[in-house]
């Protein structure tokens, strides 16, 4: 339970667990402190110390309840403002101009919440309106200039643009076209806007790579509305690969770019399913990437961490082996890499929501 009153946030917890003697719940909170009979479960005995260390840091409190007989009662008190307080890691203003608006590291966490749009317009006026309008729905970015909008792109978590065509330095299309291009930047959508309606103009811009062509005047709502179609289709998509066990991970690709890339991915991912230690590192290096670039691209292609991706892949490869009806589960286990019938059993369910005998069973009824 949690209660707030002017000055204190208040969290209770109880657990029906094993019950701490009383006689010793003031001493479970001393570092690396165990209660007996405890060998075979897992830990240190520094959590409690280290929860209440903290909660001391911020002029708290932290106790066992002794009134409470027949569960374990916890209660932090804190207070609701303290005494110093300060953000942490601010981006500075861009140096190469005030016009790029960049996220905190706490805006970077909220992205999943509200979605990070980049506005490329090199008419400040509109532009400012433009971000002024989406800015209820979306982390709005603002760059002047192609040029300024790679470097965002290239700084920041990117999950759409839209770009104006007709720009001094570098024009909307060639933006378009680099986007697509560049692998690591290849999956993000762009919408173009231009003044010319000519036919030939639409087809340069679809031809770059953009995903959607909005001519000038506009209206707002539609371009909002074309956001938010584009965004949620690419969901959609990334659900249905997840959730299916016999969907395709080329499926979330959406041109040439992601596509190579998805092939070169999965074709070492499935070269080297049966091996449990694959991971991350083995990952990065097979294609060539640092890490923290090859789980911003997957994660942006997937809504997958890399060892997400591998875990799916085995499952799903694990999915082909049991309607070949040619193999036993424990021996499909060990084939995709799984350590332990158990283990494979648990996570087949976790990400199907069925074990394996009930996809056989369901698939045999069909």
């Amino acid at each position: 339970t949690l209660r707030v009153d002017g000055t204190t946030i208040e969290l209770v917890i109880k657990n029906d667990g094993d019950l701490i003697p009383s006689n010793l719940r003031n001493k479970i909170f001393e570092p690396f402190y165990r209660i007996s009979n405890q060998e075979n479960i897992n830990g240190t005995g520094i959590g409690l110390s280290l929860a209440l260390a903290l909660t001391e840091l911020h002029n708290g409190t932290l106790i066992v309840q002794d009134s409470d007989d027949l569960m374990n009662t916890f209660k932090l008190k804190i207070p609701l403002h303290q005494e110093k307080e300060f953000t942490m890691h601010l981006e500075e203003e861009s140096k190469a101009t005030k016009e790029i608006e960049k996220p905190t590291e706490n805006e970077e966490v909220q992205k999943s919440v509200k979605p990070s749009v980049l506005v490329v317009e090199d008419n400040v006026e509109l532009l400012n309106f433009i971000a002024m309008e989406m800015s209820q729905y979306f982390t709005v970015l603002k760059a002047v200039n192609g040029i300024e909008a790679l470097k965002v792109i290239e700084d920041t978590t990117i999950h759409l643009v839209i770009s104006d065509i007709a720009m001094p330095y570098l024009d909307g299309i060639t933006l378009c076209q680099k986007i697509k291009t560049n692998l690591e930047s290849s999956h993000i959508p762009v919408i173009l806007l231009s003044a010319k309606d000519a036919l030939n103009t639409k087809i340069s811009g679809l031809e770059s790579g953009a995903d959607a062509y909005i001519s000038k005047p506009f209206s707002m709502d539609y371009v909002i509305a074309q956001v938010f179609n584009l965004l949620s289709n690419r969901k959609h998509v990334m659900e249905y690969y997840a959730s299916s066990p016999l969907s395709y991970l080329k499926y979330v690709a959406h041109n040439k770019t992601d596509e190579d890339f998805i092939n070169k991915l999965d074709a070492f991912v499935f070269e080297n399913i049966s091996k449990p230690d694959l991971g991350v590192e083995t990952l990065a290096d097979a294609m060539f990437m640092s890490k923290s670039t090859l789980y911003r691209k997957v994660k942006d292609l997937s809504n997958l961490s890399p060892n997400e991706l591998i875990n799916t892949a085995r499952l799903k490869k694990a999915t082909e082996l049991l309607l070949t009806g040619k193999y036993k589960i424990f021996e499909i286990a060990e084939m995709v890499g799984f350590k332990s019938q158990s283990s494979f059993g648990r996570n087949f369910q976790k990400q199907f929501n069925m074990t394996p005998s009930e996809y056989l069973n369901k698939r045999n009824k069909l």
